[in-house]
């Protein structure tokens, strides 16, 4: 029985991931000296656009700078880590298509499931473009231990991705194959899908949602260089006081705005905060998977 689950879970895996093979022509992405780029045997097998340099001297090899092309949190980001836990793959998904902060900052399960799913940010395609999201979850009949989403790492083109593996410190941001990311995650978790989405940011409406997002997004610059260089930014009292200020927040946000795209962004916002926070105050607690 074990056996056949397996060999469900490979089947089910490559043949959902037909759509982003085609053209996975590229051999290698990587980054050198600050600048990412594409290998392939022909330039024109390369999806994203950039400037071309060709060896004559090795014929037959197509080496493509598409470092303008990226999202600068890609950019900045690929193979770098954090100092504390924290930054993890779906704040990396969302950063890079625009949904989230771009300060490498922890995200809750609330909160992307919100954006990916109920918030109307995004829309399933069938087949993915570069810097779409490829998001792994549970269906809403079958979640796992009330987790939906698993994974979600962005999409490059010709089979390749960026993804970080969880919330944890010194685990690197990659660029790596889509199928090497997606096995990972699916093998031995039979229930999982897999689904693209192709997100757009919808402008905050009302005074109060863009003051309370502006000082969401202020407090994630202040504490970025603490989180990714272990700077300290603030006495251990200081991060107390501001997460007792966002619990407040957080307690009188609660179930009180219904459809309100807006004030919902910042209430789950507000909660990957306080995770963030807390792990800083707390650095040998572990966030709590789901949170």
């Amino acid at each position: 029985m074990a056996r056949t689950a397996w060999i469900i879970i490979v089947i089910f895996v490559f043949s959902g991931l037909n759509a982003v093979q085609a053209g996975a022509e590229v051999k290698n992405i990587f980054k050198q000296n600050g600048r990412i780029y594409a290998e392939a045997l022909r330039c024109d097998d390369i999806e994203l656009p950039g400037t071309d340099q060709t060896d004559a001297d090795a014929p037959g090899k197509c080496t493509r700078d598409i470092t303008d092309a990226l999202p600068a949190f890609i950019v900045e980001h690929a193979g770098t880590s954090s100092v504390y836990d924290g930054p993890n793959c779906w704040q990396s998904a969302m950063s890079a298509a625009g949904l989230a902060n771009p300060e490498p900052m922890y995200m809750s399960s609330s909160e992307v499931e919100y954006v990916a799913e109920l918030g109307g940010f995004c829309t399933e395609v069938k087949k993915p473009r570069p810097f779409d999201i490829i998001y792994i979850y549970y269906p809403k009949d079958r979640p796992l231990e009330g987790l939906r989403a698993t994974h979600a790492f962005t999409y490059l083109g010709n089979g390749w991705s960026f993804s970080k593996d969880g919330y944890k410190s010194h685990v690197l941001w990659k660029l790596e194959r889509v199928e090497d990311v997606t096995v990972q995650y699916m093998n031995g978790r039979e229930k999982q899908e897999i689904k693209y989405l192709r997100c757009k940011e919808a402008p905050l409406s009302g005074e109060r949602a863009k003051q309370l997002m502006a000082r969401l997004d202020a407090l994630a610059a202040r504490l970025s260089p603490m989180i990714m260089k272990g700077t300290q930014v603030m006495a251990k009292y200081e991060l107390q006081k501001l997460e007792d200020d966002l619990w407040k927040l957080y307690k009188s946000l609660k179930g009180r705005f219904g459809n309100d795209r807006s004030m919902n962004r910042v209430f789950y916002r507000v909660k990957s905060h306080i995770s963030q926070l807390g792990y800083l105050i707390h650095p040998k607690w572990g966030l709590p998977d789901g949170y």
